[in-house]
């Protein structure tokens, strides 16, 4: 059948506008708005009829969506007339502006990123697909009945987001098919919405206000709403006063969303009122609406997809079956990791491709000029890195979608694509993103520009300036200074006490520390966030060697230490700096807004803390040694009573008299230590939990190479020249940073091999440390 002329379709005739044409594509309305956008240079101006309230403007332009999403999203505010549409849902968080959503966003961020929730969330979607999704689908199955697979789906999503938000299962989806007031109210309000999108406005509300059609039904949605969130919520409060009120803390047990915003702190989100019944309404709301249609639309395009392609389904079966391995009794495993599923590379690339050609909310789509000429076909495989597509150098975006596509395997990928480049590649980012960057693993460029010509590599200004909230920490200086810093770290790090002292550091802390946190998370069947708990680890360990005291940030409660947060709030920033324009942060600074002020309360909290500790080390070093220049043959107590003992006749341009000089130098070491040290441990564990047959050989190499007391009793200390027999563990820690630990090291080849042996002193001494954490923490468990 010949389609439509384009030109007759968009033409805004009097007082009808376009809705002629409209009508003439209303049965294949998603293709049509492709081939128009892709004919409108991406953005097209639709005009409804006179006073209908159908006027909108449609846009897939990047650069549009960027400017109004991002960079300006403040300045795109709903309004009072979009309120007026929706009023059915009042204040849910799509509903409202400025400082309200602003408060909405951040509780929103906080309750879903609780390590409880995904828990909670994994648990509720096993329980329904086992009693309530197989069921259904067995039973329509058996009888030999037409389903309609949204419908099943839209029930399957409103009942686990129910019970994800208020705790109770609604059991809509059974094999009766209940109707559920709730649930119909939704869809009736929903329907209402679209309904005034497209009367003009003076008749929806004649007829809201007579109580007539489907306003008549809006009515009563809001009614049910009232009602049925009134029951959830007053049941709850009880549950929550018979338990009591403890805001919540990062590492308890899950808890549904009303209970976290019944507890809610409201002293970080001061327009939010958790004791207002109303505003509880509205996070119900919320979240119902959020999840419910985007994800039952998603799903059944997917399945129907699969239906016309069996082909998919049998590769992804195949990978599920190769992948998923079942427990060691062939039965089905009572628990999925969801980090497993990053194994499922096909059935990933099967859900992005079906949500491509029918998205949930329908947006960028099948775009010829991003996809290419079979935009419109269903294709898996294009999602499996094509090396030349991922790399395409788009105008204005760069290689940005590339870099999407490939994002939940970048580290893979990138050994990948580096393998494909001759080990070095240059990355285009968006235009005036910051984003550019050479990434490089070639041994020869690496020695080049690390080694043998490193002084020609100054950061320079532009360096300095991004990493402005750390001033002269060694990594953010260059030339005599650097060269200074370096003969000092050198020198001290270099002291016979050094490793003493640091073993001695370490191994309090994992006694006291790490192993406490460990039995109680393992007691009490927690899931724990590996990466902060060894960040905090080694946060307290640093801080023990650089200045005498523990800040005891590892401890069962998970406490929050403003250093340590503001390390992280530091970092976040830099990398924001990495990508963001420099006048839009440097405005945002100069305004003192969102990250930027955080860098700036950052930047006070590090001087106020270093300054605390420097001050009470000088009065300790007056008090109990007085000021001599440190030797090697002195105890070593900590880095900073070493600095300011430091021999200025040897590093003249050093000044540890000055407090700025002192507290840049606990910056240098703390960051050095903190990420580096903690995410080389979290994979390596990471990893031992996924090959148990090699932690097995571990701990029979160190049962047998680093034996216990005569008593029989765990030895108090063990020298760390012992650690040479542990051949399994030593290389073992090499390895790990090889094929994963830094971009720099990622190529798994023998020309990368030998130049770690060569040479690579920092990657020796890290395993090395490493190693002592791993023995120690095997004979003390």
């Amino acid at each position: 059948m010949k389609k439509p002329n384009m030109s007759f379709i968009t033409t805004n005739w009097p007082l009808i506008g376009m809705l002629p044409g409209l009508l003439m594509v209303l049965h294949r309305i998603y293709d049509f708005t492709v081939e128009l956008l892709e004919n409108s240079n991406l953005t097209f101006q639709f005009k409804g009829p006179l006073l209908a309230g159908m006027d909108m403007l449609i846009t897939i332009d990047p650069a549009n969506i960027h400017y109004m999403l991002s960079s300006n999203f403040l300045n795109y505010n709903k309004g009072p007339d979009f309120k007026e549409v929706f009023d059915v849902f009042k204040d849910v968080i799509f509903n409202v502006d400025a400082e309200l959503w602003k408060n909405h966003r951040k509780a929103a961020e906080g309750t879903l990123k609780h390590q409880g929730f995904a828990r909670l969330s994994v648990r509720a979607t096993r329980s329904k697909l086992k009693n309530g999704l197989v069921p259904v689908f067995d039973h329509f199955a058996k009888e030999g009945m037409v389903m309609n697979l949204q419908d099943v789906f839209r029930r399957f999503t409103f009942d686990i987001s129910m019970v994800l938000i208020t705790g109770s299962d609604p059991t809509s989806l059974s094999i009766d098919m209940p109707e559920n007031e709730f649930d119909k109210a939704l869809t009736e309000a929903i329907e209402g919405i679209l309904y005034r999108h497209v009367k003009p406005r003076f008749l929806w509300k004649l007829q809201r206000w007579m109580g007539l059609g489907i306003e008549k039904k809006m009515l009563e949605a809001d009614d049910i709403f009232y009602r049925v969130c009134a029951k959830y919520i007053s049941a709850k409060r009880e549950e929550v006063r018979l338990q009591g009120i403890n805001h919540q803390s990062p590492s308890g047990e899950g808890e549904d969303l009303l209970t976290s915003y019944i507890k809610l702190d409201t002293t970080q989100y001061e327009t939010l009122n958790p004791s207002d019944d109303r505003f509880l309404k509205d996070v119900i709301l919320s979240y119902i609406v959020a999840g419910r249609d985007t994800i039952a639309s998603a799903l059944t395009w997917f399945f129907w997809i699969l239906s016309e392609n069996p082909n998919v389904t049998a590769k992804i079966r195949q990978e599920i079956n190769k992948n998923l391995q079942k427990s060691k009794t062939g039965q089905e495993k009572s628990s999925l990791d969801p980090s497993e599923l990053n194994k499922l590379v096909y059935l990933h690339a099967a859900l992005y491709e079906s949500m491509r050609l029918y998205p949930p909310a329908p947006f960028e789509r099948t775009m010829k000029a991003v996809w290419g000429e079979d935009a419109s076909e269903f294709k898996p495989e294009r999602w499996k890195p094509n090396m030349s597509f991922i790399t395409t150098n788009w105008p204005l975006i760069g290689m940005l979608p590339g870099l999407f596509m490939v994002l939940h395997r970048v580290y893979d990928f990138t050994v990948e694509l580096l393998e494909s480049s001759n080990l070095t590649f240059q990355f285009k980012g968006p235009w005036l993103s910051g984003m550019d960057m050479l990434a490089t693993v070639d041994p020869a460029n690496i020695h080049y520009m690390l080694s043998s010509n490193f002084l020609n590599y100054n950061k320079g200004p532009e360096f300095k300036e991004i990493f402005d909230v750390f001033e002269d920490v060694i990594f953010n200086v260059d030339a005599e200074l650097w060269y200074n810093s370096r003969k000092a770290a050198e020198g001290i790090l270099r002291h016979q006490g050094f490793p003493r002292v640091s073993m001695s550091a370490t191994r309090r802390k994992l006694k006291n520390g790490l192993v406490p946190v460990f039995d109680h998370f393992a007691k009490e069947g927690m899931v724990m966030n590996l990466q902060d708990v060894f960040r905090r680890f080694t946060f307290d360990t640093s801080m023990g060697l650089i200045t005498g005291y523990d800040p005891t940030t590892l401890s069962i409660d998970m406490p929050e230490n403003e250093f340590y947060k503001a390390l992280t709030e530091a970092i976040d920033g830099i990398l924001y700096r990495k990508i963001k324009p420099r006048f839009l942060w440097k405005l945002q600074r100069w305004m003192r807004l969102g990250i930027e002020k955080k860098m700036l309360e950052a930047s006070d909290i590090f001087y106020r803390v270093c300054a605390k500790y420097i001050s009470a080390k000088r009065e300790e070093v007056r008090r109990l040694q007085g000021i001599s220049h440190h030797s090697t043959n002195e105890e070593f107590k900590d880095l900073l009573t070493s600095y300011i003992k430091l021999d200025t006749t040897k590093y003249k341009i050093l000044n540890p008299s000055d407090d700025h000089f002192l507290k840049d130098v606990i910056l240098s070491y703390i960051v050095a230590a903190r990420d580096t040290t903690a995410s080389a441990l979290t994979w390596f564990f990471w990893l031992l939990s996924e090959n148990p047959d090699v932690v097995a050989k571990i701990r029979q190499e160190i049962n047998k190479n680093l034996p216990k007391s005569k008593t029989g009793m765990e030895k108090s200390s063990f020298d760390p020249t012992e650690l040479n027999k542990l051949i399994e563990s030593f290389p073992g820690l090499m390895l790990l940073m090889m094929h994963g630990f830094s971009v720099t090291i990622t190529k798994r080849d023998s020309a990368l091999v030998q130049s770690i042996e060569m040479g690579d002193k920092n990657s020796e001494n890290l395993a090395t440390h490493l190693a002592w954490v791993a023995a120690l923490a095997s004979i003390l468990h």
